[in-house]
Order: C-alpha cells, then sequence, then structure tokens
C-alpha cells in the first residue's frame, strides 16, 4: 500500500493515532464526570472539554474516511423519470 500511495499509510496512521488518544482522554473525562461526588467547576469542565473533544474526534473519524473512500460522501441525484 505503501509502493501506491506513500501519503495515504502516513495520513490513516496519524489520524488512527489521534482517534485513539481522544478516545482515551475522553474515556478518561467521563470516568472523572461519573466518579465525582459532586458537580463543582472542574466537573462542569471536564464535561465541556469531552464535549469537545468528541466533535473534533468526529471531525477526524470524517477526514479518515474521506479519504479512504473518495465517494463515500459524494451525493448524486437520479434524472428525473417521465412517470407522473
Amino acid at each position: 500500500m505503501n509502493y501506491w500511495q506513500p501519503e495515504l499509510l502516513i495520513y490513516v496512521v496519524t489520524r488512527g493515532a489521534g482517534l485513539l488518544f481522544i478516545g482515551f482522554v475522553v474515556v478518561q473525562l467521563l470516568r472523572f464526570i461519573v466518579y465525582a461526588p459532586r458537580v463543582d467547576s472542574e466537573v462542569l469542565c471536564a464535561a465541556l472539554a469531552g464535549y469537545l473533544l468528541s466533535g473534533f474526534a468526529w471531525s477526524l473519524a470524517y477526514a479518515l474516511l474521506g479519504r479512504l473512500d473518495p465517494n463515500c460522501f459524494v451525493f448524486t441525484l437520479g434524472l428525473k423519470s417521465s412517470h407522473r
């Protein structure tokens, strides 16, 4: 795979490692939130950070999927049929 598309392997490895790292951080934030004895500013900041990191993880996943399959987000409209 690296012989035909050398830039693709690096892209997949870096995005995949980024997704794994962000997933690990989000899980740790969720554990912190669940096991907190009371809700304070740290818990609220952890919830906000987890929410924003989840969005960033989805953007990495979409970018990776779009790079692996260039036609995955292409939507075409069919020809209008003459049936009424």
